[in-house]
């Protein structure tokens, strides 16, 4: 929704010369956006992920295997019998999704921000019907 109000006023203060280039530019965002999200997304979850699941005690192969990939972690947890192992790869992969859509909270939080402070403001009238009425 804040898109449609976003694009709408940005090609609203174009001239018609510049309306191609002004339509342009919102189809590259809505192609991209995705794409960078779940790239940002992707970043902050294996960042947390590798950084806090437990190896401690594993063979350097199957730390490895650990750190790579979430389902490498659960399938050298279940192959080495492992519950504590089991629980921290679960843990940390519920903790990189967490800490990625508390980032992504803050990046809408600051787009609402922005919006509102570089949004064109308008004055408005109460009773626009009263103040046109001539007495």
């Amino acid at each position: 929704m804040g898109f449609c109000t976003t694009a709408s006023t940005a090609l609203s203060h174009l001239w018609s010369e510049q309306s191609g280039i002004g339509s342009a530019v919102p189809q590259a965002i809505v192609k991209l956006g995705p794409a960078f999200g779940a790239a940002l997304l992707g970043t902050v979850l294996t960042r947390v992920y590798t950084a806090h699941v437990d190896v401690a005690g594993l063979p350097p192969s199957a730390a490895v295997a650990v750190k790579t990939s979430v389902f490498g972690g659960v399938a050298v947890a279940h192959q080495v019998g492992s519950l504590p192992l089991l629980t921290s790869v679960r843990g940390e992969f519920v903790a990189g999704i967490n800490r990625g859509l508390r980032l992504t909270a803050g990046i809408a939080v600051l787009a609402i921000v922005l919006w509102l402070g570089f949004l064109p403001s308008r004055r408005h009238d109460a009773n626009p019907v009263a103040s046109n009425i001539k007495h």
